[in-house]
């Protein structure tokens, strides 16, 4: 069972440049030319979000500079947002629309035998935590800054 929540998301602001030069399509539909494209038409493009240049590791370094930069900044009253994406596929010019719900999720589960499975064939370094109960953890601690 799954609880959505209202979350402060970040969002461009108008000094970010125009919307139509800061977002992209899907990560799996932008090739190397597309890319390079959207990275010129802007410095906050979101490609440098999806595909980005550095390291996964270096991500919030990235994005603590677009909010000090005052690109990004968070929404003034928490909300669930939705909104969709159009997009057409290289391979075969079919359009599709994604449709996409941002909000906090808090999701209880019953541990199945699948979890028996699951530590056979991707098991977990003995140090660390299962990436299920760390993702739980870091969603229970968010909703509790609330």
């Amino acid at each position: 069972m799954a609880e959505l929540h209202p979350l402060h998301p970040l969002r461009y602001t108008r000094s970010a440049g125009d919307l139509s030069t800061l977002t992209a399509p899907p990560y799996d539909v932008i090739d190397a030319a597309k890319r390079e494209t959207l990275r010129a038409a802007n410095p906050y493009n979101a490609v440098r979000l999806e595909l980005p240049e550095v390291p996964y590791d270096q991500m919030s370094a990235l994005i603590a500079d677009w909010v000090t930069s005052g690109a990004l900044s968070l929404t003034e009253r928490p909300g669930v947002m939705a909104w969709q994406q159009t997009f057409v596929t290289r391979e075969d010019g079919t359009s599709h629309t994604r449709h996409v719900i941002l909000a906090a999720v808090v999701y209880f589960f019953v541990v199945l035998p699948y979890t028996k499975l699951r530590d056979k064939y991707f098991p977990e370094p003995a140090d660390e935590k299962p990436a299920d109960v760390a993702l739980l953890e870091e969603i229970r601690d968010l909703l509790a800054k609330r």
